[in-house]
């Protein structure tokens, strides 16, 4: 039996479910990652967004080569095609996807006719499963996210002191919704220089003759987690302090205020 893992777009990570639901060494357990076309033409999506992701994506299949894995990547119309001839060739008898957050994309593996078994393994995103999310909502009268948050707090214990929040209250929102005015002082975003993938990737979407929005130009987010964890501690360093006034404003030609 040979298990082969698909890895979706916003599943670039060492540790997705699937890929840790296989007892055999992970890097012998083949890998594939797809770029779709038809895909992004079922909406309309930003420029800048598809150059984020296919970068990601084409950075994050680069990491796991120089790491050892098996890994395909491939670039086609449909996901259904390159599916089916990894399949073939790797002589994979079971794929493992990862569920996927997005409800139609989960719809559409459940519909794919592989010659294979295809198992979905429970999303590891979240400190919250789905099934433990329904248990719960059957519980309220209501379904509100302040009932949720306090709710998570409680289970896992952030900034609580015993039942009770540190500092006696669950939010400090009515504080936190400060307009701008005068000469509002925001901090400086950290920005990157596309490297060759990214300006690939570029090159690709620049091309396309199917409609999209949004202008790719200037492109200067980070692809990868090391760029994603600069961006962290940037954000720790220099904005988290006082993020909690101005987090809802936003002002006309400022690109990011404090959220990044």
């Amino acid at each position: 039996m040979t298990i082969g893992i698909w890895m979706l777009g916003d599943q670039l990570w060492l540790e997705p479910a699937a890929k840790k639901s296989c007892s055999q060494n992970p890097k012998i357990t083949p890998v594939i990652l797809i770029e779709s076309c038809n895909h992004i033409k079922e909406r309309w999506y930003h420029r800048q967004k598809v150059v984020l992701v296919w970068s990601a994506m084409r950075h994050f299949a680069e990491e796991l080569k120089q790491s050892g894995y098996r890994v395909s990547y491939e670039k086609a119309d449909d996901f259904l095609t390159p599916l089916q001839n990894w399949i073939k060739r790797e002589k994979i008898t079971e794929l493992r996807v990862m569920t996927p957050n997005d409800r139609p994309f989960l719809k559409l593996i459940q519909e794919l006719k592989l010659n294979c078994k295809i198992t979905l393994i429970p999303n590891n995103h979240f400190l919250w499963s789905t099934d433990e999310f329904k248990t719960w909502a059957k519980t309220r009268k209501r379904l509100l996210l302040e009932d949720f948050y306090r709710e998570g707090r409680k289970r896992f214990k952030v900034l609580m002191n015993g039942k009770d929040p540190i500092g006696g209250k669950w939010n400090f929102d009515k504080e936190n919704r400060k307009p701008p005015k005068g000469e509002l002082k925001t901090p400086k975003p950290i920005w990157f220089e596309p490297d060759e993938i990214t300006l690939e990737v570029i090159e690709t979407v620049n091309k396309f003759d199917f409609p999209l929005y949004g202008n790719i130009q200037p492109f200067r987010w980070g692809v990868t987690r090391q760029q994603a964890l600069i961006i962290l501690e940037h954000f720790i360093q220099h904005n988290l302090a006082t993020f909690g006034p101005y987090q809802d404003a936003m002002i006309t030609g400022e690109e990011t205020m404090w959220q990044v």
